[in-house]
């Protein structure tokens, strides 16, 4: 799989294959996702997820899985021009039970039976996880081979390493990588890394290699109120916007919107000021300036503030009296 030899052994070589010709048209890389509008998940190229632990990069995969693979948007994630006919994904760490959890995932998403094959929706997924990272290189290279897939996902590729720290083995690595590229032009493969504890960087040298060389990198953060919110730290394009998304009561992904976050995350004080108890429309029109909703939209507010003040009261945070409203000191 990988070559011993230095690259000027090889006499097959030919450098006028590698020249540039500005008289060729050449085609515009067309994206497999729209995320606000934005194009994201580029041919040819790797996009990079990082997150601290136990954050949510399978999830958001899956997220991104079910959209480039279905039929159905995900809130702002849409599929882009290039269609997915053919996906691999390949798990480093989970158990057959988690797997199939994520799998769950993507087929709600998609509107499909739990009990299906994976073929429905023309992914094969392989677990990995016990297996020595010499023969998870071996097995994704030998998949690749096979089944010519339009997208590669890799969920944990500091596995496929045995230390991300070593040059050798992570030049090595993005080679392997390179070289599904133009064995198959069109495809976009999209892995996951831990980033360094504390921070936003890849781990590793295999991480500063990676981040180098991928066209976009996403990162992941879990809030303390359940809420994933998705950024866009670099591009080689437009950044797509942040969005967001969390688990309903049934264990299920959905989206949810920019507003109803800040209506999530928004503190009492805020919009109920110390002092003298004030009016539920003075609340509201607070309500609505930090939440930066439009008035079109009030009677929706209305709504979404009355729960939210219920809420305030059952859990003792603020008292009503009088249809007037004070914080609790």
């Amino acid at each position: 799989m990988f070559q011993d030899r230095y690259f000027w052994e090889d006499s097959n070589v030919k450098p006028n294959d590698y020249r540039l010709d500005m008289t060729a048209k050449i085609k515009l890389p067309e994206a497999k996702l729209l995320i606000g509008g934005v194009e994201a998940i580029y041919t040819n190229a790797l996009t990079l997820i990082g997150a601290q632990r136990k954050q949510g990069k399978s999830n958001l995969i899956a997220i991104l899985a079910a959209v480039m693979l279905g039929q159905k948007s995900f809130g702002v994630v849409e599929r882009g021009n290039d269609h997915v006919d053919n996906a691999v994904w390949f798990d480093t760490e989970q158990s057959t039970f988690f797997q199939r959890v994520v799998v769950q995932r993507i087929y709600n998403i998609c509107n499909i039976r739990e009990d299906y094959d994976t073929s429905v929706i023309n992914l094969d997924y392989y677990g990995l996880s016990g297996v020595s990272y010499e023969k998870r290189l071996r097995i994704i290279n030998d998949v690749v081979e096979q089944k010519h897939p339009a997208l590669v996902i890799i969920d944990q590729i500091g596995d496929l390493v045995g230390d991300p720290n070593d040059a050798t083995a992570s030049y090595n690595l993005f080679e392997m990588l390179a070289a599904m590229w133009r064995k198959r032009n069109g495809l976009s493969i999209i892995a996951t890394l831990h980033d360094n504890p504390g921070g936003e960087k890849a781990r590793g040298h295999l991480g500063t290699l990676l981040e180098h060389k991928a066209a976009q990198k996403f990162n992941i953060i879990r809030g303390d109120n359940g809420i994933f919110t998705v950024i866009n730290q670099f591009s080689r394009s437009s950044n797509a916007p942040n969005w967001n998304f969390r688990f309903d009561s049934y264990g299920n992904l959905e989206h949810i919107d920019q507003k109803e976050v800040a209506t999530i995350q928004i503190q009492p004080r805020e919009i109920i000021p110390t002092g003298d108890p004030i009016s539920f429309s003075k609340v509201l029109d607070n309500f609505i300036k930090v939440c930066q909703i439009s008035k079109v939209q009030r009677p929706n507010a209305r709504l979404r503030l009355s729960q939210l003040l219920h809420d305030w009261e059952l859990e003792d945070i603020i008292t009503k009296r009088d249809n007037k409203y004070s914080l609790n000191t």
